[in-house]
């Protein structure tokens, strides 16, 4: 199973990010997520690990902003690029703007592969399925359920996920669901592609 660590707190002490990192990377995590604003403080660390959070956590910022952002990360080589989906777009079923925004930014990029994350909470089944299907068709391949900054019902996520995973054919990376080991057995037992973290105490757990 693919397993992310999410650092939420966009001015934390170097060492405290050097300490996740070195623990992810002996854990064999997959991943660190990082505001884009922290890149340039750890521009030393292995790109591979790396995914740089774009208009987080709300994604309501204008579309030429995100065009920034995305191209001030893809700039240092990170494997990922972490855009939080419109919620507005979504909410009102405004499928062209949402692929303009989509197609733009993916144009913008000179690498790194760029994954959706949603606020899943806020929709209806008529727009989950609205934003899997354009997920589809604007080949994102990987969407992230969750912000990570509130405590997620694993039940409600999990049904999200396979819903996505299963009809659209996307890989979805779960956030803010594991509080046991046992949590995380049960994601294993239903063959989810990917979690997320952002406590410390979990990776170990993982």
């Amino acid at each position: 199973m693919h397993r992310e660590f999410i650092l939420i707190d966009k001015s934390p002490k170097l060492d405290k990010i050097v300490e996740i990192y070195k623990k992810i990377v002996n854990n064999n995590f997959d991943c660190l997520s990082i505001p884009s604003s922290l890149l340039e403080a750890i521009k030393t660390f292995d790109n591979k690990y790396i995914a740089a959070q774009i208009d987080y956590p709300f994604g309501l910022a204008c579309t030429k902003a995100k065009i920034k952002e995305a191209q001030y990360c893809s700039s240092f080589g990170v494997s990922y690029i972490d855009v939080v989906a419109n919620h507005y777009l979504i909410e009102n079923l405004l499928e062209t703007k949402f692929c303009t925004e989509i197609e733009s930014i993916q144009k913008s990029l000179k690498g790194g592969e760029l994954r959706l994350i949603i606020d899943y909470r806020l929709f209806d089944s008529l727009r989950l399925n609205f934003f899997g299907n354009l997920c589809a068709k604007n080949s994102i391949n990987t969407v992230i359920l969750g912000t990570g900054t509130m405590l997620e019902d694993p039940i409600d996520n999990l049904i999200v996920a396979k819903m996505l995973e299963n009809k659209y054919g996307l890989h979805t990376i779960s956030t803010g669901v594991i509080r046991t080991e046992e949590d995380f057995e049960k994601f294993k037992e239903q063959k989810l592609f990917g979690i997320r973290i952002s406590s410390v105490s979990k990776i170990d757990i993982l």
